[in-house]
């Protein structure tokens, strides 16, 4: 048998470059940039849905208040995505701020919302979510994706306002490229919220004792 090395040359000159050129798009597609959503929706039907955002960020950050509909769903257990959800905080349910939040919406009592939230909680638990604390007052409703990350991390925030149904929030999409100042600022204070709510040994007001699902 007689190797031609002529061809083998000429297999090696086409190879190279071929595979060279496809791990370069590879790592090209990779490192995109996550194609931005619109910056506003007027309510929380027209936006997106949370169980996307939370699907294409590597990790999340959430604060809401009762998380009833993506903790009812189960849709972080069903798609796989419940290690991506890092922190999340909600309203403590046996605080004192939940009784002044109650009074200012028009649809639900003291005692359902409590349920509510209790129940999420060990709905969250139950599909693999570690960090999960309670915080004694009123919070921002944000979503805070890839929160390392001050090129490709984005918040989505859903304002809270008295009287104004959960539906009816208005959604805006905050992209740490566009604007990094108040993606930080955002960030940091969920950061420093978190912290307050784990410092060891200090009773501290913002969680009224409530921490990792206390019942009591």
């Amino acid at each position: 048998m007689t190797i031609n090395l002529s061809s083998l040359r000429d297999i090696y000159t086409i190879t190279f470059p071929v595979v060279g050129l496809v791990i370069l798009s590879w790592g090209l597609w990779w490192t995109r940039p996550r194609k931005e959503i619109s910056g506003f929706y007027e309510n929380r039907q027209s936006a997106p849905q949370v169980i996307d955002d939370i699907k294409t960020a590597k990790e999340v950050w959430a604060a809401w208040h009762t998380a009833t509909s993506i903790g009812v769903s189960g849709e972080l257990k069903k798609q796989g995505l419940a290690d991506k959800l890092t922190r999340l905080i909600l309203m403590a349910p046996r605080g004192n701020y939940i009784s002044i939040h109650t009074q200012m919406m028009s649809n639900i009592s003291e005692e359902k919302l409590r349920v509510d939230i209790e129940t999420a909680y060990k709905r969250f638990k139950g599909e693999g979510v570690k960090g999960i604390c309670y915080f004694d007052g009123l919070m921002l409703s944000m979503v805070i994706c890839n929160p390392t990350d001050d090129k490709r991390g984005w918040i989505r925030v859903e304002p809270w306002s008295p009287f104004l149904e959960t539906g009816n929030r208005p959604v805006f999409y905050i992209y740490a490229r566009k604007h990094p100042s108040a993606f930080a600022s955002l960030r940091d204070a969920y950061d420093t919220v978190w912290k307050e709510i784990n410092a060891p040994g200090i009773a501290n007001p913002l969680t009224s004792h409530h921490k990792e699902g206390s019942q009591t």
